[in-house]
């Protein structure tokens, strides 16, 4: 922001912090299309700021859009859900070289394998995974989260998942269920973000 001829505001107290986040962190290694980033500004910008700002960024990200926000609480406040993209592959150790190339141990295409395993997921009433944290186990039904998956051509696993008070479905859990419906160990190849949902009247309110 600095190097784009912005001077953030910070934060009031006795550890003042410039005032900039993202609305909806990502997991770790989890890559992304789309992030919102909400900064304030101590004066106006440079009218070139925008630009400035998208040539000032490391390699990799890119400004889409910049609009002023005037609501009383932030943007994270206003994030209803997220759609998230699985790159998976049967857990044998072999590259997935595509739908047509790739077979289940017991023969059954991968693809197709998938696409019954995401059947049977959206029938399901509920799935119940673990989630793990340092000295805690605990069981999450993904269904109230993730409604339905949805298999693409090319083997990639598709959803939308909920974030709310109640938290989130993460995707290595969207990931186990559907290893669950399948019968058959998943591997999680890469995992990508591709857009984040605002509720309310979003950015344009």
């Amino acid at each position: 922001v600095r190097r784009a001829g912005g001077t953030l505001a910070l934060s009031a107290g006795m550890r003042p912090k410039p005032l900039l986040s993202v609305a909806l962190p990502r997991p770790v290694g989890v890559e992304s299309r789309q992030e919102f980033c909400q900064i304030a500004l101590s004066e106006p910008p440079p009218a070139d700021f925008v630009s400035r700002l998208a040539a000032a960024l490391p390699e990799g990200v890119a400004v889409t859009g910049m609009v002023p926000w005037r609501k009383r609480k932030s943007v994270a406040a206003y994030v209803v859900g997220c759609r998230y993209m699985l790159h998976t592959q049967p857990s044998t150790g072999r590259a997935a070289e595509g739908v047509e190339a790739v077979q289940t141990h017991g023969g059954e295409r991968w693809g197709d394998m998938l696409a019954a395993a995401a059947r049977r997921y959206t029938e399901a009433g509920s799935i119940m995974v673990e989630r793990r944290r340092p000295g805690e186990i605990r069981r999450v039904d993904v269904k109230l989260f993730v409604s339905q998956v949805q298999v693409r051509e090319d083997g990639g696993v598709e959803f939308h998942s909920l974030v709310g008070p109640g938290g989130s479905a993460r995707p290595q859990e969207i990931a186990a269920a559907l290893a669950q419906m399948a019968g058959e160990k998943i591997e999680v190849r890469s995992v990508e973000r591709l857009a984040i949902d605002l509720g309310g009247d979003g950015l344009h309110g």
